[in-house]
């Protein structure tokens, strides 16, 4: 049994080699609700979500030279109008970790692609989060206290 960490270590708790391949025996199969929607709309999975104080940071992983499909494009571009939500595509091997370019999605419009290594793509990370720390989308207190 894992241990709950104080710095948000939180891996996948799935053993390939006992219990099989994750995304075949764990995965939900999406394309199962392939007819609830009109024309081509479909569920679209997301590799890594976080939240901070109200904002929301969406990491796309993608192989490199992998891309999202026009859809996706178009759905983070409406989902982050208003600033509240901010998607990243990354290129790079998520075996290794290794990263090699990334663009952005803020306020509805994609920013160019950037070439980066994994520790400064790992420090953008952080600056986000520092950001989001620093500028909170709404605050609550709860007798006097922020919540």
């Amino acid at each position: 049994m894992s241990v709950a960490r104080k710095d948000g270590y939180n891996p996948i708790r799935h053993d390939c080699n006992q219990y099989g391949c994750y995304l075949t025996e764990c995965h939900p199969r999406m394309e199962w609700f392939a007819n609830c929607f009109k024309g081509k709309i479909s569920f679209s999975d997301i590799d890594f979500v976080v939240e901070v104080r109200g904002r929301g940071l969406i990491v796309e992983w993608k192989g490199h030279s992998g891309t999202l499909r026009k859809g996706q494009e178009i759905m983070w571009s409406k989902f982050t109008r208003g600033g509240m939500l901010t998607t990243i595509e990354v290129h790079g091997d998520p075996k290794t970790m290794e990263v090699s370019s990334f663009r952005a999605c803020k306020n509805g419009k994609w920013g160019e692609w950037e070439e980066i290594g994994t520790i400064d793509f790992w420090e953008r990370v952080k600056a986000w989060g520092d950001w989001a720390e620093t500028h909170p989308v709404f605050s609550i207190t709860v007798n006097g206290k922020p919540a």
